[in-house]
């Protein structure tokens, strides 16, 4: 698998529940154990802040449209124009933050040498492997959560037909 697949496969990973680049990045992937020299460390403490720049600058965004989309499905008398509006803004954020951590993600990778690159692949599979072995250790549980909480919620939206 090349690094591109990878890089790409562990921000779909962690992108899907909030876009939370930053700590997959930050403390997920140990940056210091590819023995950065100052300049190369510099460098990336700088792009760890831009993307915490970026992060702090989109995700309240994010969070507003949540919540807006939230009230508006649960809502009965709610325009459909309106759910779509905001359901679309919403993606629009989502992907321009995963676009963004990408980009960084992908100057941070270019900063190292061949071999810390091949270091941060073994590193970035490992991380993945974790991931996939909470997520499928969780799945039963969160799954059957989320379809319960979806159910309830188009319960609360849908009239009953059983009531006259």
């Amino acid at each position: 698998m090349n690094s591109l697949k990878i890089a790409l496969i562990i921000i779909m990973l962690f992108f899907n529940q909030s876009a939370l680049a930053y700590d997959v990045q930050k403390s997920m992937i140990d940056w210091s154990k590819l023995n950065l020299t100052k300049d190369q460390s510099q460098a990336i403490d700088d792009l760890n802040n831009k993307w915490l720049h970026d992060y702090n600058e989109i995700q309240p965004l994010i969070k507003d449209d949540q919540r807006k989309l939230t009230e508006l499905l649960g809502s009965h008398n709610s325009d459909p124009v309106e759910i779509m509006s905001v359901q679309q803004s919403l993606a629009h954020k989502r992907e321009k933050l995963k676009n963004i951590a990408m980009v960084n993600y992908l100057k941070k990778r270019q900063i190292l040498t061949d071999t810390q690159k091949h270091d941060l692949d073994l590193m970035v599979r490992d991380v993945i492997a974790q991931k996939q072995n909470n997520n499928s250790a969780n799945v039963n549980l969160v799954g059957s959560d989320r379809i319960q909480n979806l159910i309830e919620r188009v319960r609360n939206i849908m009239p009953s037909n059983t009531q006259h």
